[in-house]
């Protein structure tokens, strides 16, 4: 079947709240690489882009709306007011940045008269505020239900308050009071190119520079065994897609997650076999920036059946996702988000300044290598620091 042209492609006015991040410009980039869909999509964000989302998403847009719902109540963002009542119909809400449940409640209202269905991107956080799982360490979609004492409730609640408000948002749109279609997606901890929150990056930071920084890679007791699942950003893209286009799938929720689950050595284990280096563990120390729950891994039995979605292999997820940040440390300044991690809470303080000189050399000069800078001999380190260090980790 040959490729429509743009102007030949049936239209869907498709309203997305935070597609220039590392989950919604994936989905968004599927979207528009539709060869029969013509995706006509208004962006609202606060106006910022991400790694190379400027112009990845940014030229394909239709129309961009700047607005914080999360600041300001929602019908002050007079320009997304205003396209909602000037279309006539909006196809998909793709709601990738609703943390807090009012800002989904009035985005609800003002969209529903006008959406066909609403996308809603949650997280397996909800299942720390609820009942145990009925198998240990593996949650099913039906799980997510909250304990009668609400006592407990309070309990759960405090411990994990993510949890809890993507949880309230989940209960908005399965109320009865809803009228609008709905599909939510329960995510893991999100691996993949363009990530935001810059952990898979500081960990393969830390793994690649191991030599230099000298720090065993935190593994803290509580997470040693804990087995707990990871989803691909591009499977998040193919889960949504086959969802839109499949009505007898709406009004249900979906795990989504790639097939194997891991503890977090195993995790770093294996990034440090793609990386070519050698590690060790600290087990004692308490920094971690992966696991995000503490109940264990989710099942995808449904979202396999019910979508046909088949997860990418988890070999190919770590292959890919460490190249692009191998490639991505020469272009994109979120690099230093990554290293400020590292320099915040893993890098004894006397290397801070020779760890971050040594990231401008190498970014200076794509042909320097690594060993080539280690070669040189590494400066003693005096009583002096040695000292300053012992005070500053006391402070930490």
């Amino acid at each position: 079947m040959a490729k429509l042209e743009e102007s030949d492609k049936p239209v869907k006015n498709v309203l997305a709240f935070g597609g220039n991040g590392f989950i919604g410009s994936e989905v968004l980039n599927q979207l528009f690489q539709d060869p029969n869909q013509y995706y006509k999509v208004a962006l609202v964000s606060r106006g910022n882009w991400y790694f190379d989302s400027e112009t990845r998403i940014k030229p394909h847009l239709a129309k961009r709306i700047i607005c914080d719902r999360e600041d300001s109540d929602i019908e002050y963002c007079k320009d997304l007011v205003n396209y909602v009542a000037t279309t006539e119909k909006i196809d998909i809400v793709l709601d990738f940045s609703a943390y807090d449940p009012e800002v989904l409640s009035s985005t609800l209202d003002l969209v529903q008269e006008k959406a066909a269905l609403y996308v809603y991107i949650s997280t397996d956080s909800v299942y720390e505020v609820c009942k145990p799982s009925k198998i240990p360490g593996l949650a099913n979609e039906h799980d997510a239900v909250r304990p009668e004492n609400e006592q407990q409730q309070s309990v759960l609640n405090n411990g994990d308050e993510y949890g809890n408000q993507k949880l309230l948002g989940e209960e908005i749109l399965r109320s009865p009071e809803n009228k609008v279609p709905f599909l939510i997606f329960r995510l893991p901890d999100v691996l993949g190119p363009r990530d935001t929150t810059d952990r898979f990056w500081a960990y393969q930071m830390w793994i690649t520079f191991y030599k230099f920084i000298q720090v065993p890679v935190h593994v803290p007791k509580e997470y040693r065994h804990l087995k707990t699942s990871y989803v691909y950003v591009k499977d998040i893209g193919k889960a949504v897609f086959a969802g839109i286009n499949k009505p007898e799938a709406w009004n249900d929720v979906y795990n989504l997650a790639i097939d194997r689950s891991l503890t977090l050595e195993e995790f770093l284990t294996d990034m440090a076999k793609e990386l070519n280096e050698t590690v060790e563990f600290d087990f004692e120390g308490e920094f971690n920036l992966f696991p995000s729950v503490t109940r264990g891994a989710v099942n995808i039995d449904k979202v396999k059946r019910v979508l046909r979605f088949v997860p990418t292999k988890w070999e190919t997820v770590l292959k890919e996702t460490v190249e692009f940040y191998k490639e991505g440390f020469y272009q994109f300044s979120e690099r230093d988000d990554a290293a400020h991690q590292l320099t915040r809470y893993v890098i004894p303080k006397h290397k801070k300044g020779p760890f971050l000189q040594l990231l401008d050399q190498l970014v200076s000069d794509k042909n320097l290598k690594l060993s080539d800078i280690m070669k040189e001999p590494e400066k003693e380190v005096t009583a002096e620091q040695l000292f300053e260090e012992m005070q500053y980790k006391t402070e930490l």
